[in-house]
Formats: C-alpha cells, structure tokens, sequence
C-alpha cells in the first residue's frame, strides 16, 4: 500500500536518495533510482528528483516496493 511519511527534522536538507535508501535497505539503489523517475515517488504532490533535498515538513509518497530476486 502507499504510505506518506512527513519530513521530520532527522532527515530535513537530506537528499531523497538516501532517504530512501534508508526506508527501503533491501531495494537496489538502481531500483529506487527508476521508481523516481518514473514519478511514483512524489514531494508535496509534486515529481520529485534523486537530487532533491528534503526539507521538514515535506510530505513524502511512497509506493509499495518489493525488493526483487
């Protein structure tokens, strides 16, 4: 299912790429990289980009991810 996480202050001026890397360790970076890009990753509502810097308060939509074998 979806989830939306918002930014607390732990992870604010964070890149979304690590970010991510932290909430789905088991994902290849590769993974994670082409989900963003596809836009199934959403900042505010918004695309989002690998590079952004999130910021506190930011409301992140995450889709389901499997890691795949």
């Amino acid at each position: 299912a979806v989830r939306h996480v918002t930014i607390g202050e732990e992870f604010a001026g964070v890149r979304l790429d690590k970010f991510l890397a932290k909430q789905f360790p088991e994902v290849p970076r590769s993974r994670l990289f082409r989900i963003v890009r596809k836009g199934e990753v959403r900042i505010n509502g918004g695309r989002a980009q690998v590079d952004q810097r999130l910021e506190a308060g930011d409301d992140v939509r995450l889709p389901p991810v499997r890691a795949e074998t």
